[in-house]
């Protein structure tokens, strides 16, 4: 692959992962708040099924992020391979130490923070709703 190739992968890679970033985080909070408003209504049931559909989708996700993450890293191993024959443009060698070593820590505690927030509410809500009734 040339520079200009491995650069637009990039950008579509870290592209998707924004993307499916947002979603997700669209997601937890419409459970938030539709568990939080519609406590009420919430039975045993529907929280299992919620939190079951919730971890699932938090499955399917991650493994997707991971994915383009994986994609990502390849491509700076390739930009890595070029830099080392000299053929890299400034360009180039910014995107490559920009995103070489670039720890995605912070970025899997926010993800996996979001989820047990999300299941945390949820059985709250659910708890509220048995106290409220008395």
């Amino acid at each position: 692959m040339s520079e200009a190739e491995i650069l637009v992968e990039i950008g579509f890679r870290t592209d998707a992962i924004w993307v499916l970033l947002q979603w997700w985080v669209s997601i937890s909070f419409a459970l938030m708040a539709a568990a939080y408003i519609g406590a009420s209504r919430l039975s045993g049931l529907v929280v299992a099924v919620l939190l079951s559909m919730y971890a699932l989708t938090f499955m399917t996700t991650g493994s997707a992020m991971n994915s383009n993450q994986g994609f990502n890293a390849a491509a700076i191993e390739s930009l890595s391979v070029l830099s080392e024959t000299l053929q890299l443009s400034p360009l180039g060698l910014h995107a490559q130490e920009s995103l070489d070593g670039r720890d995605s820590v912070l970025f899997r505690l926010l993800f996996w923070l979001s989820f047990f927030f999300t299941n945390g509410i949820v059985i709250y809500s659910y708890k509220r709703k048995g106290t409220s009734d008395n």
